[in-house]
């Protein structure tokens, strides 16, 4: 019997590690995938003491030719066969308000987290065809909800939530099944990523100077009002979604994401908007330097 091939991107680090772990210990032979050899290099080591069939691959997905590498590995590895399942897990992100992020950073977080995911699907869709595989990607929930400071993540999200629900119309012609898992707060570096990314050095005149104080001040608070998982729930998640024959279009997890979901879709704008001001401590008066009179 043929091994089934898992690639995850994004392996060397909370979810995605949790999925290439979770996997190989589950039987099957998984490529893990990811920008930091270190962490690649201690995966490999685990693998290897717990007699998991995991092999791991440096991969930037914005890099088509490691792109072009990964696939070639993926077909050797595989005697010819080609990877059964994809998991599209990589992506970064910069907490901030959208005033004061660069257009850069913006376009940074689109090229890993979306741009990357379709260069990296589109390159192994000929193995997944022939498999008659099952591509994995993982949103959020921010991509189905607007949060002050997450702007730019809630933005990719969403773009990866409908560049999903076209591919799963798409693919399935092909024989190909594609999946969103959209999780609420998790347990990761991640989160402690953004927060180090947020702007530090603010222009003078950033409505948002107190905001980012209060913030800082206050540990980041609203930043952790949803209780966060552990990511093996959704290593388990994508273990059932790449055994299922005919998977669901698309997961939420845990239960407190749907909540906060109904929450968000139930309450007035009127009423929400004000709320996640006061939530963020957003300036109720315009600064002096941004008032008209001023101009």
């Amino acid at each position: 019997m043929r091994s089934r091939w898992v690639l995850v991107t994004g392996a060397t680090s909370g979810i995605g590690k949790a999925c290439a772990e979770h996997l190989a210990a589950r039987g099957f032979a998984v490529l893990a995938t990811g920008r930091n050899p270190q962490a690649l290099r201690e995966l490999a080591e685990r693998a290897r003491s717990s007699g998991w069939h995991l092999e791991t691959l440096g991969l930037d997905v914005t890099s088509p030719e490691q792109i072009a590498k990964a696939v070639a590995a993926a077909q050797e590895l595989s005697g010819g066969a080609g990877i059964e399942v994809l998991v599209n897990n990589a992506g970064i992100g910069q907490a901030g308000f959208l005033a004061d992020l660069s257009a850069e950073s913006l376009r940074a977080q689109f090229e890993v987290s979306l741009f990357g995911l379709h260069a990296v699907t589109r390159a192994f869709l000929a193995q997944l065809v022939s498999r008659r595989g099952t591509v994995i990607n993982i949103g959020s929930i921010m991509g189905r909800m607007t949060v002050p400071w997450m702007g730019a993540y809630g933005a990719v999200k969403a773009a990866v939530r409908s560049l999903t629900e076209t591919l799963r119309v798409e693919l399935g012609s092909l024989g190909v099944r594609v999946v969103l898992v959209e999780p609420g707060a998790v347990e990761t570096a991640f989160h402690k990523r953004a927060i180090a990314g947020s702007p530090q050095e603010l222009p003078p005149e950033s409505p948002f100077a107190r905001s980012y104080a209060w913030l800082a001040a206050n540990d980041y608070r609203p930043f952790y009002l949803m209780p966060a998982v552990s990511p093996l729930p959704i290593a388990r998640l994508v273990e059932r979604i790449a055994e299922a024959r005919r998977p669901r279009a698309r997961y939420v997890l845990p239960f407190a994401a749907h909540a906060l979901l109904l929450l968000m879709r139930l309450t007035p704008r009127s009423l929400m908007d004000p709320l996640k001001r006061r939530v963020f401590h957003l300036p109720r008066v315009i600064p002096r330097a941004l008032r008209p009179d001023r101009q």
